[in-house]
């Protein structure tokens, strides 16, 4: 019992200081969640969990996190080759969330989110400061061993502070574009098709949110 009283006064002294310096009012949602379970740095929810953390007011409800983690175990669960093959009924099942997860956050329909791919560093400040320009909650995937996406916010041209489940980062406050490249997922991957046939692809690697309304 006194563990989890503890815990629980220590998030609530680090929301505290987190208010202090200007932290964004969804960090608080996103801490909650945390002590609920449903994200955190054991948890794949790490996309979720950045839009909701580089978002100013919209959250993510603790149902949707819930939701996302059972379909992703559905997913692991069928994917016993690590074929990246995805079953129909499970790329409907994706769909239909990641549009309940983007309305939640303020993007009523798929043609609100752009997506794309960067192979060179030059290529990925360009997008990453075209996106921000326009007020875009921008992600990037990284390769981390496995795919790990991480929302950026921007701090000037060059420097980012990074916010996700976890990051690989030194600094999360202070990255430099550098640092992002080092770690962007800019590989070639094979895909399982439904015919044991397979495909060679590059996937997305930046994916963003428009802005908030006012």
């Amino acid at each position: 019992m006194f563990d989890i009283v503890a815990t629980i006064c220590h998030h609530i002294q680090w929301l505290c200081n987190q208010r202090k310096v200007g932290a964004y009012m969804t960090e608080d949602s996103y801490q909650l969640n945390v002590l609920r379970q449903v994200t955190g740095e054991w948890s794949s929810t790490c996309l979720l969990a950045s839009w909701d953390r580089i978002s100013y007011r919209a959250c993510v409800s603790p149902q949707l996190y819930q939701a996302y983690n059972i379909l992703r175990q559905r997913y692991v669960a069928e994917d016993t080759d690590n074929s990246l093959y995805v079953p129909q009924h499970l790329a409907d099942d994706w769909r239909a969330l990641s549009s309940e997860v983007q309305a939640e956050l303020g993007a009523p329909t798929p043609r609100n989110v752009p997506s794309g791919r960067v192979d060179t560093i030059e290529q990925l400040g360009g997008y990453l400061n075209q996106l921000m320009d326009g007020g875009f909650r921008t992600c990037v995937y990284l390769d981390t061993g496995g795919l790990h996406a991480v929302g950026l916010i921007r701090l000037n041209e060059s420097y980012f502070a990074a916010r996700s489940t976890w990051t690989p980062f030194e600094d999360d406050d202070c990255v430099s574009l550098e640092e992002i490249y080092a770690y962007l997922d800019c590989a070639a991957r094979q895909r399982k098709r439904p015919h044991n046939s397979r495909k060679t692809y590059k996937a997305i690697n930046i994916v963003a949110l428009p802005p908030e309304a006012i």
